[in-house]
């Protein structure tokens, strides 16, 4: 009998989800499932992104009871041979509550933990009462990003303690950092080391290769015209409006193609519209979706707001340009992260706050200081431990096999 893995999503489990889990590679080894229960945790995530079409099976669930049914159903049928994947920290009390219903009945229950950006301290810097100013403004501003944040907090605590008497079987992570960490706060548990997903995509495809014809830039979209990319997916509000930061990155990126003779093209965000061939609100320049490893790859620089992706840019060696607007810059935790990014990556920042006075450098390459960086965020961020250069579906095969 093959084992068999479930997949857990609390959020709606879009196509891209489907590439970046190596469902298909698992599928040649393993009964895989996903089970959508973005119905019951997150409603606002299951009708945002209604505009976008699902091509593979997804088992979708609207009652906690028919879901913990099907899961009593394949145990008895699978036993040890059945894993339960989940994303990150349980988002809410009720999921915990679940988790820790099938830890009790001895489930192998893993938890996949793959970060790809470095841990950044947004207070270091600032005096305290820029500090002080920035907790307020986010208690008032920010208040579901607050208790989101307190939530998953609490959560995770109590995770840790829960452990003690019923810890999860595997935490799949990355990097060295996270490695270290896990293994401090869960002795009881199996800690293994995947490499990042993007590094994993890398491995797969070994050749990445595409061109357009002329050397260009990539600018990656933090959100699209009917998306707020990864915020609308929890249940945030954006301060900022999507056209107005369009309008603001057009100048920038009109000024920065003027200064180095560079066409720039849009990496779309996976959770943006469908079938557009050209952003209107970026000029009405070329967009591609699903295929910012690809364009990276390819391109002569990246333009990027602190996207996940900005891993592929590592990854490849490109230069990197870190941009916020002054629609962006009503959200203080963006502007400040930003800042942090390009100073982790020792990268240029512009700040697109006013239309007559946008500094753009001069030159952009990647400095020793900068390669240094690269290679430090690779190997303790993004890097398997253990499996170096090795997909993450092989990883996780050796592992369920020999468990």
């Amino acid at each position: 009998m093959k084992k068999k893995i479930i997949f857990i999503q609390y959020l709606k489990f879009l196509d891209f989800h489907y590439e970046r889990y190596e469902i298909a590679y698992l599928k040649k080894f393993f009964q895989v499932e996903i089970h959508d229960l973005s119905y019951i945790f997150n409603k606002k995530s299951h009708q945002n992104y209604n505009y976008i079409r699902q091509k593979h099976k997804v088992l979708k669930f609207y009652d906690l009871n028919s879901w913990s049914k099907k899961i009593d159903k394949d145990h008895k049928v699978f036993r040890e041979n059945l894993f339960l994947f989940n994303e990150g920290t349980p988002l809410n009390f009720k999921l915990l509550l679940f988790c820790i219903y099938f830890l009790r009945k001895n489930i192998n229950f893993a938890f996949l933990q793959l970060a790809a950006l470095p841990r950044l301290n947004i207070y270091r810097d600032y005096s305290f009462k820029e500090n002080l100013y920035y907790k307020i403004h986010r208690i008032f501003m920010r208040n579901r990003h607050v208790f989101y944040d307190f939530r998953v907090s609490i959560i995770s605590r109590l995770i840790k303690f829960i452990s003690l008497i019923y810890p999860p079987k595997i935490i799949f992570t990355n990097g060295k950092i996270d490695l270290n960490i896990l293994k401090k706060n869960f002795p009881k548990t199996k800690i293994i080391s995947l490499n990042s997903w993007d590094c994993s995509k890398i491995f797969i495809k070994k050749k990445v290769d595409y061109t357009i014809g002329r050397k260009f830039g990539v600018y990656l979209t933090p959100c699209s015209n009917k998306s707020a990319g990864d915020s609308s997916a929890y249940g945030y509000k954006r301060l900022e409006d999507a056209k107005k930061v369009f309008r603001y990155v057009n100048f920038g990126l009109n000024k920065i193609e003027k200064k180095y003779k560079t066409k720039i093209i849009i990496a779309l965000h996976p959770r943006g519209e469908e079938n557009i061939k050209r952003f209107k609100n970026l000029g009405n320049r070329e967009t591609f979706k699903y295929k910012t490893m690809e364009l990276i790859k390819n391109s002569e620089f990246v333009i990027t707001h602190g996207s996940i992706a900005t891993a592929y840019a590592v990854l490849f060696y490109k230069p990197i340009l870190f941009i916020s607007t002054k629609e962006n810059n009503q959200n203080l935790f963006f502007i400040r992260f930003n800042k942090k990014m390009a100073e982790f990556f020792q990268a240029k920042f512009i700040d697109i706050n006013d239309f007559r006075n946008i500094e753009v450098p001069d030159k952009i390459s990647i400095s020793k200081k900068s390669k240094r960086k690269y290679n430090y965020f690779k190997n303790n961020y993004l890097l398997s431990n253990s499996f170096k250069k090795t997909p993450n579906y092989l990883i996780i095969k050796k592992i369920l096999n020999n468990f």
